[in-house]
C-alpha cells in the first residue's frame, strides 16, 4: 500500500474511535493495519475504564468491512444492506444517492485531509431529489461534518486537519478558466478549490496525491505564474498515456520519480516567502525542469494502449463469482444464526436523522453489487 492508502483507513479508523464517524467502510487489503490500531485503542479504553466505547471491525460483503463503535447507536448491523443502509452508516448526507447512470446535476462532497491532501470521504448528492429544507440544510451539514473532524484532532492532540469540498458540474473548467487569467483568484476561491489546480478529478490524469504541487497553505498570490506554468505543464504531461510501470521503459520510474520530485519541490518552496531574487531563480530552474521532463516524455512515443490498460477495473469471471457468491451466502446464513441467539442487541432500532429523498437504486442490496468486483491488492 502507498502512504496515502496507509493514513485513509488508519485516520478514519480514529475518527470513529472518537465518536467524528459513525463508521468508516474499507477493503479488506486494510483488514490487519487497522485491525492492530484497533487492538490498541481498545487497550487504552480498558485501562480508563470505557471498554462500553470499544472500536469493532465488521465484516460486510466479499471484500469490505466496517469499522464503528460496538455499542453505536446508529451503526446498521444489518447483513444484506442496500445502498442507501451503507449512506447512512458513513454519515452521508443524502444516503442511497447512486450517480450511476444519473443525467441530472450532481455534486460530490469530499472531505480532504490538508496536509496529505488525503481523501478521507466522499458521496454523490442528486440535486433533483432535494428539496427547499434540503438545499438549506446541505451547506450547514458540511459545515457540522468537517468541524467535529478537526474538533476530534484537536482533541486528540493530532496535527491533521480537514476540508470539506463539494464539486458541481463544470468544475474542470471552471478551474482551467480561473488558471488562465492574469490576475489571481481570491483567497477563498484557493481555499476551496485550489485542491484541484493538482488535476484531480481531471480526465486521463493520475490522481496520485505525490504528484501535487499546491495545496492549502500554497502563497498562490505570491507564485501565481509560477502555478499557472506548472497547471499547463501537468495537464500535458502528467498524464495516463506517459505512465509506464515498465522501469525498462524510458519514462518508466526515473521520469516518474523526476515528476514527483519536481511536484515536491513547487509545493513546498510556493509555501514559503522567497525574496525576489530567489523567486527568478526558482522560476528559472522550474522552467528548465518542465523542458527537460517534456523532451523525455516526448522521446518515449508511449501509446495509451501500452499504459492505461492494466487501471481498468474488471469484473470477475463467471466461475469466481459463482465461487464468491456461494462462499458469501453461507457466511450470511452463519452470521445471521451467530446475531439471532447471540448478539441480539445487534437487532435493535438504531437512531437515525430526516434523509433526503433518494432512487430507487438506493435501495438496492449494497452487498450483491460489490459481489461483482475483485478485492484491491
Amino acid at each position: 500500500m502507498t502512504p496515502e492508502e496507509d493514513l485513509e483507513p488508519l485516520l478514519n479508523t480514529v475518527l470513529v474511535f472518537s465518536r467524528a464517524r459513525t463508521s468508516t467502510f474499507q477493503n479488506l487489503s486494510s483488514w490487519k493495519q487497522v485491525a492492530d490500531l484497533v487492538k490498541r485503542l481498545n487497550a487504552a479504553l480498558h485501562r480508563i475504564g470505557a471498554s462500553h466505547h470499544r472500536v469493532e471491525l465488521v465484516r460486510r460483503g466479499p471484500v469490505t468491512y466496517f469499522v464503528t463503535c460496538a455499542n453505536s447507536p446508529r451503526f446498521n448491523w444489518n447483513i444484506s444492506l442496500s445502498h442507501k443502509d451503507v449512506g447512512e452508516n458513513l454519515d452521508y448526507f443524502a444516503p442511497g444517492h447512486m450517480a450511476m447512470g444519473i443525467r441530472g446535476e450532481v455534486r460530490t462532497v469530499y472531505l480532504i485531509e490538508k496536509t496529505s491532501l488525503v481523501d478521507m470521504t466522499g458521496e454523490f448528492v442528486i440535486t433533483e431529489y432535494l428539496d427547499e429544507d434540503s438545499r438549506k440544510q446541505f451547506h450547514s451539514f458540511n459545515q457540522i461534518r468537517e468541524q467535529l473532524f478537526n474538533d476530534a484532532m484537536v482533541q486528540l492532540g493530532l496535527h491533521y486537519r480537514f476540508k470539506c469540498l463539494v464539486v458541481e458540474s463544470g468544475m474542470v473548467n471552471a478551474v482551467q478558466q480561473v488558471m488562465a487569467q492574469s490576475t489571481p483568484p481570491s483567497v477563498s476561491w484557493w481555499q476551496d478549490t485550489g485542491y484541484f489546480v493538482n488535476g484531480f478529478l481531471f480526465p486521463g490524469v493520475p490522481q496520485h496525491t505525490k504528484f501535487a504541487f499546491c495545496d492549502f497553505d500554497t502563497k498562490h498570490v505570491r507564485y501565481w505564474t509560477v502555478l499557472q506554468s506548472t497547471f499547463q505543464f501537468m495537464l500535458k504531461y502528467k498524464r495516463n498515456e506517459f505512465w509506464a510501470i515498465d522501469s525498462s521503459l524510458e519514462t518508466g520510474s526515473s521520469f516518474w520519480t523526476s515528476m514527483e520530485n519536481l511536484c515536491t519541490r513547487i509545493r513546498k518552496t510556493c509555501a514559503t516567502d522567497l525574496d525576489q531574487e530567489g523567486y527568478d531563480r526558482f522560476a528559472e530552474e522550474i522552467a528548465k525542469e518542465f523542458t527537460r521532463l517534456g523532451e523525455w516524455a516526448e522521446a518515449s512515443k508511449l501509446t495509451r494502449s501500452d499504459c492505461t490498460s492494466q487501471h481498468r477495473p474488471r469484473p470477475l469471471s463467471p466461475y469466481r463469482y459463482f465461487i464468491r457468491r456461494l462462499v458469501y451466502r453461507f457466511w450470511t446464513i452463519k452470521e445471521r444464526i451467530y446475531i439471532s441467539l447471540f448478539d441480539r442487541r445487534k437487532l435493535r432500532t438504531r437512531l437515525s436523522r430526516p434523509m433526503p429523498a433518494s432512487p430507487a437504486s438506493g435501495d438496492e442490496n449494497a452487498c450483491e453489487h460489490w459481489l461483482y468486483f475483485p478485492s484491491r491488492k
